[in-house]
């Protein structure tokens, strides 16, 4: 059970990953879209988050990438503590 834990971390995490370079694709699209516009609302509201980097703005994939990592780190131990008890003969 705890290799699949690590599985599906691991491919949650890439999922999580892949997401966030789609998000960046797609806001750069707008970002350029906005430049025949009156208005860059986005460019706007990037700059007030100080382009991520700032205490005004934490991403959300940033957050859910380290989520995926608790949860592998979870299972790892798992299967240690499984693993070592399968070697001495105990049931945990």
């Amino acid at each position: 059970m705890p290799v699949l834990g690590v599985l599906v971390s691991v491919l949650w995490h890439r999922i999580i990953k892949s997401d966030r370079d789609l998000n960046a694709v797609k806001f750069e699209i707008i970002h350029e879209l906005e430049q025949s516009l009156p208005a860059s609302l986005y460019v706007h509201e990037w700059r007030l988050a100080e382009q991520g980097r700032g205490r005004v703005y934490r991403s959300v994939t940033d957050i859910e990438r380290w989520i995926t990592l608790a949860f592998l780190g979870l299972h790892v131990v798992l299967f240690i503590v499984l693993a070592g008890s399968a070697l001495h003969g105990s049931n945990p």
